[in-house]
């Protein structure tokens, strides 16, 4: 089996190229993305040079190999069926190879051991008891995580646990019979009124050139549903077919396809057809500037745009099938919470009549 980087996929507008890890086992060839991109001269036998974050991108590329040779076919000896971490990658490396779990799931589940690990370096599956429960909820709480962080820790240790119950290493989950962890809460969707949209469009009129192709961008997401991952890595020569926005997300993988016209054509001529080139937080920092700029109180980041699309959609009427393709989901029980934020809203606006 050999592991390595290379350079792979089409150029783009400053014509770099995607740096890429090729797993070669015999016959078979398997790639995984990096999303690290970088010229032709500046990539050279697996490493990024001449550029001027090539230490910090070399880092990166690091890690990202090490994670790709510690996920393939790990053996099962007496020491994996103990160590939960041993166990843990185990369990995910099957996952991986099989396609079981989607690599954003994947890359959730490594996050989170990684973490553990770094808290509790020695652990085994028979010292997750209702104690270790007890002491790592008064981590999670003194890291000052959410409920829904928590939640997802905790989620991640039962999935490991539940596989050794299969697998008769051990007999009870004690996690799943852990009664004090939070339960999850689907949080507050915050989004944009149809006025609120009308005075960003406004703005975009006489904003300075950087905040007008920044707003224009927010805009699009209004109106596609598009996240910011989907922004920037949009392609003309590649989304636009017959007149219509064709895509593969980033995030879940799933392709959506949405005519081109009216509104989101004029948006996409006034961006003249180039993807969003500002990466997530800078974008974020100054979407709270726009906002400030509008006159909108609340706090605007870029995933806000797309919770006003399925907004806008859900009070037009559009179906709830129809808005989850739309969107790009893959199970309406993520589309539902905007039709309940709908009904919430008739509620408020018919209680002001009658009570």
């Amino acid at each position: 089996m050999v592991i390595k980087c290379i350079l792979k996929g089409r150029l783009d507008s400053k014509d770099r190229l995607t740096v890429t890890i090729r797993v070669t086992n015999g016959n078979v060839r398997k790639f995984k993305s990096t999303r690290i991109k970088v010229r032709a001269d500046q990539f050279t036998n697996g490493k990024v040079v001449n550029h001027p974050q090539a230490r910090h991108l070399n880092k990166i590329l690091s890690k990202k190999l090490g994670e790709v040779k510690r996920l393939q076919d790990i053996p099962v000896d007496e020491d994996t069926l103990t160590s939960f971490y041993k166990y843990a990658w185990h369990c995910i490396s099957l996952w991986s190879i099989k396609g079981t779990k989607k690599e954003t799931t994947i890359n959730q589940y490594l996050s989170k051991l990684r973490v553990l690990e770094s808290w509790y370096p020695e652990l085994d599956i028979e010292d997750i008891d209702k104690q270790w429960c007890e002491n790592l909820h008064i981590k999670l709480i003194t890291e000052k995580l959410n409920n829904n962080t928590i939640w997802n820790y905790f989620k991640t240790i039962s999935l490991i646990l539940n596989k050794a119950i299969d697998d008769d290493i051990i007999k009870r989950n004690e996690v799943k019979h852990y009664k004090e962890k939070p339960a999850y809460k689907d949080p507050n969707r915050a989004y944009l009124t149809k006025k609120q949209i009308i005075a960003l469009e406004q703005y975009a009129a006489i904003a300075s050139p950087n905040r007008r192709i920044a707003t224009l961008w927010f805009l699009i997401g209004c109106y596609t549903g598009l996240r910011h991952s989907d922004m920037i890595s949009f392609d003309k020569n590649k989304n636009i077919i017959d007149d219509r926005l064709v895509k593969e997300l980033v995030k879940t993988r799933n392709m959506v396809s949405l005519p081109i016209r009216g509104k989101i054509k004029q948006l996409f001529e006034a961006v003249q057809w180039q993807p969003l080139r500002v990466q997530n937080r800078p974008y974020n920092l100054l979407l709270k500037k726009i906002a400030q700029d509008c006159g909108i109180e609340q706090n605007i980041p870029c995933h806000t745009s797309r919770h006003s699309a399925g907004m806008m959609l859900a009070e037009a009427g559009v179906s709830i099938e129809l808005t989850a393709a739309i969107l790009g989901h893959t199970d309406t029980k993520h589309t539902r919470v905007y039709y309940h934020l709908t009904n919430k809203r008739v509620d408020e606006e018919i209680g002001r009549i009658i009570d």
